[in-house]
């Protein structure tokens, strides 16, 4: 709070209009550019799935170190009914119907898809390490699939 009426004043007082300070701001959005993400990094899960609790927590230590990169991280909510239906919906608009066809009702992992081809490059489990997450990521990004 402290901050902002700091800011407002140092504004007024400078003779800039908070007016002129919101258009700049609008016209900056405006110009940053969007690319599409080169990767989509799916979770399949569900509040009472137990990998899923182990497995979130290490996905968000890493996704930090993949911020800015053309990677999309979302998820496929199979917890009840609702979600299933909005997921589905969701898969749908992404291309991945059948990923979701094919995995519904199985959660707990991550799938790493390219959005050009709709190939699976990689999958991530709770049984993976830090570092097996992260070299996932990254290979994913670079288009290569994933060891077996």
């Amino acid at each position: 709070m402290k901050f902002k009426r700091v800011f407002i004043s140092t504004v007024l007082v400078l003779g800039i209009s908070p007016a002129l300070v919101a258009l700049k701001a609008q016209e900056e959005a405006k110009n940053q550019k969007v690319e599409s993400p080169k990767v989509l990094a799916v979770l399949f899960y569900a509040d009472w799935c137990n990998s899923c609790k182990a497995l979130e927590p290490n996905l968000n230590k890493v996704k930090r170190d993949f911020q800015g990169q053309s990677i999309l991280f979302t998820r496929f909510d199979l917890t009840d009914d609702f979600t299933k239906d909005q997921s589905a919906r969701y898969a749908a608009l992404l291309g991945l119907e059948n990923y979701y066809q094919e995995n519904a009702g199985k959660t707990g992992y991550m799938l790493l898809i390219d959005t050009q081809s709709k190939k699976v490059l990689g999958k991530i489990t709770k049984q993976n390490s830090l570092e097996e997450i992260k070299a996932a990521f990254s290979n994913a990004l670079v288009g290569k699939l994933a060891a077996s």
